[in-house]
């Protein structure tokens, strides 16, 4: 996962901006899209009353909060930080709600804030007034969330009549390691198979690297679609169909003319005792 960061440079300034306000940073707008997870605010004078701290989209003058979250008082006087689960979107900006206190702001060389007086961080679609070149000392990093896994999948190989082995591959696991890997498959000579079909799989914490697993329980001298496919916190992955045919097996009908399935014995020994007549798999 990747950093996000938002909002401007966090420390003391020259002025302040007393509270009941919702002032948005124009400084520094998200860099990509995921979750606030640490919130930096410098306070003037103490902000003890309501705080509200929320991402805003923006078109023109009109800005809309895409999330929100309250977090507690702030100490003035030093840079304070707060955990927090924020959803961000890439391009979106950071804003602030304070009922009570000062946050540090000044105006060197700096970008624009804009404001309303009120809290508007949960209010919908609101039109906000340009407060000229100024900014705040509000600011935050998150990370990226995770996306689903990248697999690829290889021929079969080791195929027999009811067995074969899977050989597949993560190559990125997307964030978040994946939790289950295997093959998924059905019988056919098209189409894709799911997870709602047969699987074969193994559990963990995977990352990226080949992979193999036997496939069990098939038909001799079948046809069955193969992939790969790995599931992650975020979703699940599958590579591309391969094909293969399971040997058909051979079955023995006669010996000297009488039917395999009138022979009780070979030379004394059981017949379901025998593996092979003659090199051939004693099958049916």
């Amino acid at each position: 996962m990747a950093l996000i960061d938002i909002g401007s440079a966090v420390g003391g300034r020259v002025s302040c901006v007393a509270g009941a306000k919702t002032l948005i940073v124009m400084e520094n707008p998200a860099n990509d899209s995921g979750n606030i997870t640490s919130i930096e605010i410098w306070a003037a004078a103490p902000m003890n009353g309501t705080n509200h701290v929320a991402t805003f989209s923006k078109s023109g003058s009109k800005f809309t909060p895409r999330d929100v979250v309250t977090i507690g008082t702030v100490a003035a006087g030093s840079k304070q930080t707060f955990t927090v689960t924020l959803g961000v979107s890439v391009g979106d900006y950071i804003g602030i709600y304070y009922s009570a206190g000062e946050i540090e702001r000044d105006s060197a060389g700096v970008n624009h804030i804009w404001g309303m007086d009120g809290d508007y961080t949960g209010s919908g679609e609101q039109t906000f007034s340009d407060w000229g070149a100024l900014t705040i000392s509000l600011g935050a990093t998150g990370e990226t969330l995770p996306v689903a896994p990248t697999v690829t999948t290889q021929a079969v190989s080791a195929v027999d009549v009811t067995t074969a082995t899977g050989n597949g591959n993560i190559t990125d696991t997307g964030g978040s390691n994946p939790t289950t890997r295997g093959f998924c498959y059905k019988t056919g000579t098209s189409g894709d198979p799911t997870v709602a079909d047969s699987t074969a799989y193994d559990t963990g914490s995977f990352g990226t690297g080949a992979y193999t697993k036997g496939l069990t329980g098939l038909t001799g001298g079948t046809g069955y679609r193969v992939r790969a496919y790995a599931i992650n916190s975020a979703d699940t992955s599958y590579g591309a169909t391969v094909q293969l045919t399971t040997d058909a097996g051979t079955s023995i009908k006669t010996i000297n003319g009488v039917a395999y399935a009138d022979i009780k014995t070979i030379n004394g020994v059981a017949i379901a005792d025998i593996k092979s007549v003659l090199g051939v798999s004693n099958v049916s």
